[in-house]
């Protein structure tokens, strides 16, 4: 047989040497040229022989093929190993490896997620552990990595959070603690009597200085009786569904002499807080924040509040009323308020000292009247100005689209203000401010 250069895709000869392969020629290479049988019986046993053949080389193809794909796998598992010693030594004088641990443990203070978060599946700081030794000793090392302790207190959730508690309480030292009790929704806790977690934090309560409740049960809010009188608490963050009102007193923080900012929120406007249930020390508290709710159920909290310096509440559309008591806020800087475009509460603000005032106005609702005179004094807000005229150094007033507001809605009163008040008003004053400067008109009388 000849010895010939074949293609290896279609047969034909020719070709460079990278695309073709050294065969030699069976004795009845030029029958595979036509579609016609092989003519003489010598030819067909020379076809068989040749098949044979062919075979054979394909074996030994096949053998070459499979050592040569183990010869290249051990390559791949030399170079990975090979890749990672040489990651191990880059490692020896990386910037990292030569950070203090104090320095390390700072880092992964500042990588915890936003308050309150759950230690379940792989968050900080169980996540650093996870990455090599030293920085597995490092966060367990690291005391403020483990002062948040949050327990779900679910059913399910039980021997997770007696974990959780354990490692925190074991781990963050002495340190103050911040405690978040419940869940981020409705969902069913375990039985009154089996929070062992719980029982676990109560014994360290001392250290409490921070707790954010949500959704918790009243059976909780019993157990938790226990800490009253036992608290150095700073800060309660208080998250409610609407169905946990009590008909009974809740005193648990009731006696906490350091309690300075109190921040509720709830899916109703009557809750435990409107109904005065939760017993607080409401005359230290410095800062406060209400989430909607109605004026007649907040006003009586107000009144009690006297040592305020921060205050955020948003008045409910429809709730307003005109002959509540003035409140006296001697120590007030900061008011942030949301409240319909009907209210008339502002004037019963009184804060001598104020120098931020916050002001979001909403749309009247279906019940509210039309106003007949303008807003500035149909809220109060000229009389609010006029008694902190001398302090007020931030003026900003958002107003909802639908509210029908007109140049002699806000203009009068900014006479009140001194020049070095910084004034941050929304878009829709704003650009109705620069035609009414614009036009050089006085502004016109109130008028529907």
């Amino acid at each position: 047989m000849g010895s010939k250069t074949i293609c290896s895709e279609c047969s034909a000869t020719g070709g460079t040497a990278s695309e073709t392969f050294q065969f030699n020629w069976s004795p009845v290479h030029n029958l595979l040229q036509n579609n016609l049988p092989p003519p003489r019986r010598f030819q067909v046993k020379s076809a068989c022989q040749t098949i044979h053949e062919i075979q054979r080389d394909l074996a030994e193809v096949e053998e070459a093929i499979t050592h040569m794909r183990s010869v290249f796998k051990r390559l791949l598992s030399k170079r990975m190993a090979l890749q990672d010693y040489l990651a191990a030594h880059k490692g020896l004088i990386s910037p990292l490896r030569r950070l203090p641990a104090e320095t390390i443990g700072e880092i992964f203070i500042h990588a915890l997620p936003h308050l309150p978060f759950e230690l379940d599946g792989s968050p900080p700081p169980l996540l650093f552990q996870l990455v090599c030794r030293r920085w597995k000793e490092v966060a367990c090392s690291t005391p403020a990595l483990w002062a948040c302790v949050s327990l779900n207190l679910q059913k399910h959730f039980t021997n997770h959070d007696i974990a959780v508690a354990t490692a925190c309480l074991a781990r963050s030292g002495q340190l103050p603690l911040t405690v978040s009790l419940g869940s981020r929704g409705y969902h069913p806790m375990a039985a009154a009597g089996v929070h062992t977690a719980l029982r676990l934090l109560m014994a360290h309560c001392e250290r409490w200085r921070t707790v954010h409740m949500m959704y918790v049960p009243l059976d909780v809010l019993e157990q938790l009786e226990e800490v009253r009188g036992r608290l150095s608490l700073k800060r309660l963050y208080l998250v409610t569904g609407g169905d946990e009102d009590s008909q009974f007193p809740i005193k648990a923080f009731s006696i906490a002499p350091e309690l300075r900012k109190f921040v509720s929120s709830s899916g109703n406007y009557s809750d435990m807080v409107t109904s005065r249930a939760l017993h607080l020390p409401w005359n230290t508290l410095t800062s406060l924040e209400i989430d909607k709710r109605r004026a007649r159920e907040i006003w009586p909290i107000l009144l009690d509040c006297s040592s305020l310096v921060d205050l955020q509440v948003m008045i409910d559309s429809g709730s307003d009323m005109t002959n509540v008591p003035p409140v006296y806020f001697p120590c007030l800087r900061t008011l942030s308020l949301t409240l319909p475009e009907s209210s008339t509460l502002l004037s019963k603000f009184i804060a001598p000292v104020l120098q931020e005032a916050h002001f979001t106005v909403s749309g009247k609702s279906w019940q509210d009247e039309d106003r007949t005179d303008p807003w500035h004094m149909h809220s109060g807000l000229n009389a609010l100005l006029m008694r902190a005229k001398h302090t007020l150094n931030k003026l900003a007033l958002q107003v909802a689209e639908e509210c029908c507001f007109g140049p002699q809605d806000i203009v009068p009163c900014l006479s009140f203000l001194p020049s070095s008040t910084a004034l941050a008003f929304s878009d829709n004053i704003n650009t109705m401010l620069l035609l009414h400067a614009g036009s050089k008109i006085p502004p016109a009388p109130y008028s529907n």
